[in-house]
Parts: structure tokens; sequence; C-alpha cells
């Protein structure tokens, strides 16, 4: 169930990406995305439950942006998701299809008041399968979709196996909240905002610097298997 309580502050990264995405709404370069595929036999039933446990049990990826005062807050944990989207690739590239799973959401920018923020699909594509996580960059960074992928493997290791997960879930955005608070009261803020002023005036900004991108770009790698 949803987790209701008083709203809490944004953190810096949070609130100047928030900004952005409020100066121009309709932008929806703010959606980040990312997938993993995994090569061999898989539940797809049990990566879908593994899934959406590893992001239903982060208050992060479930808050909802309010308005408050002169300013904004969220309510970590207030969206309630359901499990996501369980696709049969069938022949052909499954690279194409989840293209097509995920261009629209890409496409269409997302309001952190009304709507949840993340969005997922796992693809099944005979031997392989593909966990795709798609969220706004407010609620999550690419360091913070390999820890939710990482989560969602131990919690599907677990679920295969009958056994309590390894590991702990990620941590509560209250902490990171609390921790951004602190960095900004402590001597060591005051140290590198000097730094970056210092940088800054050092290379001043052309006529043709600003404004916003409008369109999405992606990649695609191939890593070397974990051992």
């Amino acid at each position: 169930m949803p987790r209701e309580g008083a709203p809490i502050e944004l953190t810096s990264a949070q609130a100047g990406l928030w900004l952005a995405q409020t100066l121009d709404p309709e932008n929806p370069t703010f959606n980040v995305c990312d997938a993993v595929e995994i090569d061999g036999p898989v539940d797809a039933v049990l990566l879908q439950r593994a899934a959406h446990a590893a992001v239903t049990e982060s208050d992060a990826l479930t808050t909802r942006f309010v308005a408050h005062g002169d300013g904004w807050r969220q309510l970590p944990g207030h969206w309630e998701l359901e499990l996501p989207v369980v696709v049969e690739a069938g022949p052909g590239d499954p690279w194409s299809v989840m293209r097509g799973l995920i261009g629209e959401w890409m496409s269409t920018p997302t309001d952190l008041t009304a709507e949840a923020g993340v969005r997922q699909w796992i693809l099944s594509a005979g031997e392989r399968a593909f966990w795709v996580l798609a969220a706004h960059h407010a609620l999550i960074d690419a360091y913070g979709l390999s820890l939710v992928f990482k989560r969602g493997a131990a919690l599907y290791q677990a679920l295969e196996a009958g056994t309590e997960p390894a590991g702990a879930p990620l941590r509560s955005i209250v902490d990171v909240v609390q921790a951004d608070l602190d960095y900004l009261a402590a001597p060591e803020r005051d140290a590198d905002a000097a730094f970056w002023e210092q940088l800054a005036a050092a290379h001043p900004a052309g006529d043709d610097d600003g404004g916003q991108a409008r369109r999405v770009h992606s990649a695609r790698a191939e890593l070397p298997a974990l051992s």
C-alpha cells in the first residue's frame, strides 16, 4: 500500500531537474531508460515479480512531487504500481520490439505531480529475456538504475530458490534528502560552490550555449558477463 505522511524536501538534484521540467513541461527528454539482456533460460513470471519488488520497495521511485508554499516537496512511496507487462517478442530482432515498447513513453513528458514516474517491461525472446526500466530523471540516475537491476537480480535468485534475498533494499529517499541537507549546511558546500564559481567565471557561456535538449538519444553496448 502507498505510504502517506508529511511531504519532505527535494534533493538539490531533484529540485534542479524538476525546475527544468516545469520551465518546459512538454519536454520529454527528462525521461530516461535502461535495459539489461539476460542470456539463457529465464522464468518470465519470476522476473516480473522480482522487477516489481525491486522498484516498489524503493520509496524514491514511487514518490510524488507536490506543490508546497512557493516551492516543491515530495511524498515518498505514494504511488502503487502494477506489475510490469510481460511481452513475447516472437521471431525477429527483440531490440526492435523493445524500441517500439518504450518509444511512446520516452516521447511523452511525465508529470510527477499526477502520475508515477516509472515504467517497466519484461521482454521474453526464447532463450533471452530483457528487463526494461524507464523513469523520470528526477527520480533516478544511471547509477541508481544499476542498483535497481542488481537488487532485482538478488530478488529473482531468491524467488527461484525459495530463500530470503541477499543484500538489502535501496535506502529510503528520506535518508538521501537528509544527507543532502547535511551537505548544504556543511563548510564543504561553500568550498565546492567557490570552486565552481571560479571555474565558471573562467569559461563564460557563448551566445549559442543554453537551452534544453528536445531529442532523446539511445545507445547499446555489449558488456562482459559478470563472474
